[in-house]
């Protein structure tokens, strides 16, 4: 029995079988039903609302670029396939450049989760440990990188989307995105561990307020940023399982289909985050507000002038007063 060769019309590929389009037209406005295509375009819309309102700093910012080239990749990959799968375009089977040139952006949108991660634990200390951390995730984007191309070159080649080769190169991605997104979780394990020993520890009255905001700073992250960077952890990893089991070791079709809703899932890491940030921005700076009017009710205008006289107190007021530019700037 010889060797099936595989196009872009076979149903293996998830490319253009069932989309006999008569014109581009048609087929970009049948891909809005591809909830790949979708899910980039709400969450370039509801990130770049948070965006615009809530915070344009540099956790913010990468946000944006990742939702940004998120959206440009999936247009980029939705138009293609609108056009090459055209009634008139059947039977031409030549190279698509066009799904080499998106893993650029997919790249970007993708690896921007590990460096989200990267910037929380900089929220939290800026010690030997995170800088370690820094250059693992710089590290690890080499071969993440590698793995992207070979998918681009793959799809190229063959003018298909899905393919053997490129599935494995998908679990070999994946997984390594895993292995940076588990880095960062255990390492933000161990620092808020520090830090909570750290404000036992610390019991200097004119810093108070400080510790405080701190305290509420690593609730927040323990209650919040650990269930979304475990599920982000959980997700890459099964997807990364799902993928290289699939495609080297069962062939049973309906199981080459179990890593589509995870992959659904990885297609809204950013808006997931996004969202998170937002909710801890107006948390935190709610609990800062609220320490602010604490403390003014409790104090009289002879505190309030030796606190001005007292260069170290003076500088301490200063980071409370401007909560938005010192507490809340790592996450915004």
């Amino acid at each position: 029995m010889g060797f099936v060769i595989l196009n872009k019309n076979s149903p293996e590929t998830n490319t253009c079988n069932h989309k006999d389009y008569n014109s581009f037209f048609q087929g970009i406005n049948s891909q809005f039903r591809d909830s790949f295509f979708f899910s980039f375009i709400i969450q370039f819309i509801l990130v770049c609302r948070m965006y615009f309102n809530v915070g344009n700093r540099k956790y913010w910012n990468v946000l944006f670029y990742s939702s940004l080239a998120g959206l440009i990749g999936s247009v980029i990959e939705n138009s293609t396939i609108a056009f090459i799968c055209r009634k008139s375009q059947e039977g031409n089977m030549t190279k698509v450049y066009t799904f080499f040139i998106q893993e650029i952006f997919w790249i970007i949108n993708e690896y921007s989760v590990p460096y989200l991660n990267l910037i929380r634990m900089k929220s939290i200390s800026e010690g030997k440990i995170v800088q370690i951390i820094q250059w693992v995730i710089y590290i690890l984007f080499f071969p993440f990188t590698v793995a992207r191309v070979h998918i681009g070159y793959c799809r190229l080649m063959e003018g298909v989307l899905n393919s053997k080769a490129s599935e494995r190169s998908h679990g070999i991605a994946f997984g390594i995105m895993g292995i940076a997104d588990v880095v960062c979780t255990l390492t933000l394990l161990y620092l808020l561990r520090n830090e909570n020993n750290d404000e036992n520890n610390n019991n200097v009255h004119s810093s108070s307020i400080i510790l405080k905001v701190s305290s509420v700073i690593v609730q927040y992250i323990k209650h919040s940023n650990y269930i979304v960077l475990i599920f982000v952890d959980i997700v890459s990893f099964i997807l990364s399982f799902l993928y290289i089991f699939s495609t080297c070791i069962v062939s049973d079709p309906n199981f080459e289909s179990s890593p589509m809703p995870f992959h659904c899932l990885k297609c809204v890491f950013i808006l997931i985050l996004a969202v998170d940030a937002m909710v801890y921005k107006y948390d935190i700076c709610d609990e800062i507000e609220m320490n602010q009017q604490q403390s003014t009710f409790s104090s009289d205008f002879k505190t309030q002038r030796d606190c001005q006289s007292n260069p170290n107190v003076q500088k301490s007021n200063e980071i409370i007063q401007n909560p938005l530019d010192n507490t809340c700037s790592d996450m915004n």
